[in-house]
């Protein structure tokens, strides 16, 4: 019913901001209706992807891409395979695949831009690690207290559930990973800053386990989230039946996969953003403060050196 409604106000055009959240509301459904026709329609309102930019909407846009991205691209594929290239179903789907594909990497890039602080120049940064070197205890102990107080602690009590997680052989810890990809568990504490090193590491691993079982090269360096997906052109254009099946309940994994590595660096980066406005940037701002006079001399010379460096 208020999928059915939202498409009718969407035909209209009719979605202003309080509209928008009156309908979609916490509907995970209406939601991800709403992310696809913004997509792949030719003319979605102005208003619906001025309303999916909104900061705390930008993760659950990006997550809703990837995962009918996803969906759109095992359809084509299975479309292609069952009509041939030139179906009006196959070319239809591939249309909507790349649009979300599209949109899904220009998403990718405004997330990318909201959780990372742009960087210092590099005689900024040398004369800066001059500083912190020259008076290392005096900094230690500024970080450790801007670490206590914003709660940065390395010796945090951590909730039990954290600690089982951390405790796991790494084959049960893969085993879980896998299980809550596939919808199967639903594993508390995997989303703790504690866990997300491994988590990730996780992750990357049942990724390129997948993608050598479609006949794929592992993802170089361990992979970021789209080295997860399988290129379009890699995917077989003639398949026997039997072994159609297990091919895209892999796609799919991989899909769900993206997902939740997507979320597990999203919380990472989110959590180094705040380490850096409330610990590493007023711990550097104090020193260069204390010590500017030494600071200015060590970027003098560092802005040589790097003028030399580019002559």
């Amino acid at each position: 019913m208020l999928i059915a409604r939202l498409r009718d106000v969407y035909r209209l055009g009719d979605l202003t901001t309080n509209r928008l959240n009156r309908l979609v509301g916490d509907d995970v459904d209406a939601f991800h209706w709403l992310v696809v026709a913004e997509a792949v329609m030719p003319s979605a309102p102005p208003n619906v992807t001025a309303w999916l930019h909104r900061p705390d909407l930008l993760p659950a846009w990006l997550e809703a891409l990837i995962i009918y991205e996803g969906r759109h691209q095992v359809a084509w594929w299975t479309r292609r395979l069952e009509l041939g290239n030139d179906a009006l179903e196959t070319m239809t789907a591939r249309q909507a695949s790349e649009a979300l594909q599209s949109r899904l990497e220009q998403v990718r890039r405004l997330l990318d831009i909201d959780t990372n602080f742009p960087q210092a120049n590099p005689a900024q940064a040398q004369a800066l690690t001059r500083l912190r070197e020259a008076h290392a205890e005096e900094y230690d102990e500024i970080v450790a207290r801007l670490r206590h107080e914003h709660g940065f602690d390395e010796a945090e009590q951590l909730p039990e559930a954290v600690q089982r997680l951390l405790d796991l052989p790494d084959q049960a810890f893969l085993d879980l990973v896998a299980d809550d990809v596939s919808d199967r568990a639903d594993v508390e504490g995997l989303d703790h800053h504690a866990v997300n090193r491994r988590w990730k590491a996780t992750l990357r691993k049942l990724g390129n386990v997948n993608l050598v079982a479609l006949g794929q090269p592992p993802a170089p360096g361990g992979g970021n989230v789209a080295s997860f997906r399988v290129a379009d052109k890699a995917l077989p254009a003639t398949v026997p039946p039997a072994r159609r099946d297990a091919i895209v309940r892999k796609l799919l994994f991989l899909t769900f996969l993206r997902v939740r590595l997507q979320e597990a660096v999203y919380l990472g980066q989110r959590r180094r953003r705040a380490r850096n406005e409330l610990v590493t940037f007023p711990a550097d701002e104090q020193l260069r403060n204390t010590y500017f006079p030494e600071y200015a001399r060590y970027r003098l010379g560092c802005e040589e050196l790097v003028g030399a460096t580019k002559s």
